[in-house]
């Protein structure tokens, strides 16, 4: 669904030349990236705004599958999302979890994700979980399976039991 998708009608621009309201709202936004043939990663939104001028997409409620040989390695959800719509960068706030396909989950308030190295990168405290092993940094860098983690700041490491892993994930 479409709405204010008007040349003149969706597009106002403020003083500095950038556009105010965008372009069209959609509702239910699925977007699908391919690089050479195979599905990178698969983005899915509740709400989005689309700024043509601006390459931006900002989006509500989301949902991004990261892909690897066609399987999915990650699931990224989050409140708030803005996408270059340029370059597909990513950023990701509120509430912001990612999960992998071992079950390895990574907690913050913003992520960014870089589409030319593939790499997610957080500048605020993040806390991993591996198995019974709860990681808390103050940022971090990472693939999007987390197999490749670099954490920044202070970094500490905590084993749990069980149970109070499973109250972490919830």
């Amino acid at each position: 669904m479409f709405a204010g998708c008007g040349e003149e009608q969706g597009k106002q621009l403020n003083n500095g030349g950038e556009e105010k309201r965008p372009n069209a709202i959609i509702d239910g936004l699925k977007l699908v990236s391919t690089v050479r043939g195979e599905k990178g990663w698969e983005f899915l939104a509740e709400r989005a705004e689309l700024f043509h001028e601006r390459k931006l997409i900002k989006a509500q409620i989301i949902k991004v599958y990261y892909y690897k040989d066609e399987k999915i390695v990650s699931t990224l959800t989050a409140l708030r999302c803005r996408l270059n719509t340029d370059t597909n960068d990513t950023y990701a706030s509120g509430k912001v979890k990612l999960v992998t396909e071992q079950g390895e989950m990574l907690y913050t308030e913003e992520l960014r994700w870089l589409a030319k190295t593939e790499k997610i990168y957080s500048d605020k405290s993040v806390t991993v979980i591996r198995g019974n092993n709860v990681i808390y940094a103050d940022g971090m860098s990472s693939d999007t399976n987390l197999e490749k983690v670099k954490f920044k700041g202070e970094v500490r490491m905590e084993i749990k039991d069980v149970e109070k892993v499973k109250e972490l994930r919830d």
